[in-house]
């Protein structure tokens, strides 16, 4: 027998709640162990469409991790939080989340320093070396910025800069919770010529040494200290269709150039099936300068130190800038990527090509959104047709904000993302999201990523191993100043 909380609907009426689950989701070698979301803090919003306008549904905490929507007409609704809709009419969803690490990890407010005295490094390359720091532990990744004499197969050094690329901070490291770091050292190899007869160079991991379980603080700089061993070189075919993509410019924007390619291997922190959880560097990157579109083909050679349980990802990838015109000010570039990612076996199974090709047609309130115009702060609606090529199971719109840093310093900043299942090719953007005297441009990815469901976890699309996506961009949107 069983019991809940929750009213039993009557007989032939509808339970219209919506039940919203958040976790985070820590995942170590015994696997996840789950931490509820406080909805207390964070909140989450329901709205329903009502003519020119989204309407909010009242909700409330239910169990631990659980808000509770009781009455949500059985229709598409917009879920919000952190300023990301999810567009559904799922009556459960789940935002939960995944971290790399166990759940207890503390940051170090301090500037990361090492102290290093390694030995059996590969021949040093003072252009092309390169050493990473990882730890599966505690979820953290860094580039260790060391520096040697050229040939040398020993670095010593008192102050190696620590820049971790999983956060702004360092993490406290336990010896008695089992914290590990392995140091990683990165050299170059060569693939061929390019057509211009430059040799095309990309860059592994060559040596590695696991750490023992240690502790750090912040109070002393972390020691780093051992011998590096040669790593087995797994062989690797590569048919890289770089002309493929580059070909699709035009369909990301009219005015879209290729910027650059690059072609990375990943490694998969315990093998989860649950997807590519946590960043723990690279074992590969082999990149391609701006407007080089020749294919790549040959036999690339790379390293992996990790457990063979770990997964291996492997990511073929073009960027594509479209150039903004401010007026008063230097024009501003972004860049937009068509992607496609698998396991290594996968992927290197064939000619790597895009499987999807960008969403057509992009309008903003009926009207084509390629063209820059001015808008006014208030709703608006974007729309857009599926893409010419690819089965989509997803869009994500995002709305980027221009923002300057000053010094002549610019980004794009996401102020406002939709979740969009493939069924539906359009989304009402609220009022109250468009900034007088700002300047703004929206972005549509489409996104095959099978086993993907836009109610089973949709903040975790960046997580998916096999996946295909690329974008269309709209035009300059300003917003005229009040």
């Amino acid at each position: 027998m069983g019991c809940s909380d929750d009213p039993e609907p009557g007989p032939n009426v509808p339970d219209n709640a919506v039940r919203v689950r958040r976790f985070t989701r820590h995942l170590t070698a015994s696997g996840f162990e789950e931490r509820p979301h406080d909805f207390a803090q964070a909140p989450v919003e329901l709205f329903v469409v009502q003519g020119d306008n989204l309407v909010p549904v009242t909700g409330a905490p239910g169990k631990a991790g659980e808000y509770v929507f009781p009455d949500v007409p059985r229709e598409t609704y917009y879920l919000k939080q952190y300023g990301g809709y999810i567009v559904t009419d799922s009556r459960d969803i789940d935002l939960s989340t995944h971290v790399l690490g166990r759940p207890d990890i503390a940051e170090v407010q301090a500037s990361g320093m090492a102290s290093v005295a390694l030995d059996g490094l590969e021949a040093w390359d003072d252009v092309e070396s390169d050493l990473q720091l990882v730890s599966e532990q505690v979820g953290f990744h860094a580039t260790l910025f060391a520096s040697a004499e050229t040939g040398s197969t020993s670095l010593t050094q008192e102050e190696v800069f620590i820049a971790p690329d999983t956060g702004p901070s360092m993490v406290r490291f336990e010896a008695q919770k089992g914290d590990r770091a392995w140091v990683v050292q990165l050299n170059s190899r060569t693939l061929g010529t390019l057509p211009g007869g430059q040799t095309q160079r990309y860059t592994t991991a060559v040596r590695a040494l696991q750490l023992p379980p240690f502790s750090y603080d912040g109070s002393q700089p972390l020691r780093l200290a051992g011998t590096l061993q040669p790593l087995t070189m797994n062989e690797l075919a590569l048919d890289w269709k770089v002309s493929r993509f580059a070909e699709l410019a035009s369909e990301v924007h009219p005015s879209a150039t290729l910027r650059s390619s690059s072609f990375s291997l990943f490694p998969m922190a315990f093998g989860t099936e649950e997807g590519w959880v946590g960043y723990s560097g690279y074992l590969l990157a082999l990149g391609r300068r701006a407007g080089e579109a020749s294919d790549a083909t040959g036999t690339l050679v790379y390293g992996n130190p990790y457990p063979s349980n770990w997964g291996v990802l492997a990511q073929a990838s073009s960027s594509f800038g479209v150039t903004f015109d401010i007026p008063g000010q230097e024009p501003f570039t972004y860049t937009s990527t068509i992607v496609v990612s698998d396991r290594v076996a996968s992927l290197s199974d064939g000619p790597i090509v895009p499987l999807m090709r960008p969403p057509r047609a992009l309008t903003l309130d009926g009207t084509e959104a390629y063209s820059a115009r001015t808008v006014a702060p208030g709703a608006h609606v974007l729309s857009w047709q599926p893409p010419a090529a690819g089965t989509p199971n997803l869009y994500v719109v995002t709305l980027r904000r221009i923002d300057d840093l000053g010094d002549s310093t610019r980004v794009a900043v996401p102020a406002l993302t939709f979740y969009v299942p493939a069924n539906l090719t359009s989304v009402r953007m609220p009022a109250g999201h468009l900034e007088p005297g700002k300047h703004y441009f929206v972005s549509v990815r489409a996104v095959h990523a099978p086993g993907y469901d836009i109610a089973r976890k949709p903040f975790v699309l960046a997580e998916q191993v096999t996946e295909s996506g690329a974008n269309t961009m709209s035009g300059l949107l300003t917003v005229p100043a009040r």
